[in-house]
């Protein structure tokens, strides 16, 4: 069970409106299969100094058919205070683009927008060779599938945080078969069957009653995650669905999320005790 201790910081009202919770954000185009999309860039504050900080970068959910880029502003937020730099980014959705859409434009998507970032002012205050990676449901089987591995981009990711997690695409026991070319290769680039070893430490959040994606395949994948000597923390959300972790959904369950996403930052080196304590 997520920890219980450690006081939480208040980020943001329920009663924020979607332009408010972008205002201290900065857009950053760039394109990814001809596509115009945003990342909205969330720099650390002063006071954490002006030497570069690891970023964290988020990917929505939704089961792809729609975008949410605001749904993890709130993460974002609280990175902030913790002194990382953060984005949350837009990704080709299969109703808005190309016949050959494909899970992978995901990956692109962050490679795109890493790559229009570095001639940006603000690039000079982020860490490029210390990345982590935030999913949420479906925004997580990039950071999950062995194709993370072969971007040129992505190679210094240094921990992935994944919660509500899409763990299995095969036609018979998983999500979203039907968005790849075959179902062949839906079961092929399955994350639950192309776990290797050499993976990023990764933190797995998820509730025992989510309807969508199964509790018991995603404490599956973790197991296999760490058969392979890699990393991995499982927390479980006892008796909650398939939202938990939202802001606008339960506080108390996105303060939990918050306190365990803290305590894996501190035990990867990415926030020292001292800030640990202050959140």
């Amino acid at each position: 069970m997520p920890p219980t201790t450690m006081p939480m910081r208040p980020n943001l009202s329920f009663q924020e409106t979607e332009s408010k919770l972008l205002e201290n954000t900065t857009a950053i185009p760039f394109n990814a299969k001809n596509e115009v999309l945003q990342g909205y860039l969330l720099e650390p504050s002063p006071e954490h100094g002006d030497a570069r900080k690891p970023f964290v970068i988020t990917l929505h959910g939704s089961l792809w058919e729609k975008r949410l880029i605001t749904q993890l502003i709130p993460y974002g937020h609280h990175f902030n205070h913790l002194g990382l730099a953060s984005a949350s980014i837009e990704y080709p959705l299969p109703a808005e683009s190309s016949p050959d859409w494909h899970p992978n434009d995901l990956l692109l998507s962050i490679s795109a927008f890493l790559e229009a970032l570095q001639g940006h002012p603000a690039s000079q205050r982020i860490d490029f060779e210390n990345i982590i990676l935030l999913g949420v449901a479906a925004g997580t089987y990039p950071l999950l599938s062995q194709q993370l591995q072969e971007s040129k981009w992505l190679k210094n990711v240094r921990a992935i945080i994944c919660m509500s997690s899409l763990c299995d695409t095969t036609p018979k026991t998983g999500w979203g078969a039907s968005y790849f070319p075959s179902l062949k290769e839906a079961k092929k680039v399955s994350p639950l069957h192309s776990i290797s070893k050499g993976r990023p430490p990764l933190l797995m959040l998820h509730a025992t009653e989510d309807r969508l994606l199964s509790f018991e395949t995603a404490e599956k994948f973790a197991k296999l995650y760490r058969r392979k000597k890699n990393k991995v923390t499982f927390v479980d959300f006892h008796g909650v669905g398939h939202t938990f972790f939202n802001y606008n959904s339960n506080r108390e369950h996105y303060e939990m999320s918050l306190r365990c996403i803290n305590q894996f930052l501190f035990e990867q080196g990415f926030i020292s005790n001292a800030v640990l304590d202050t959140y």
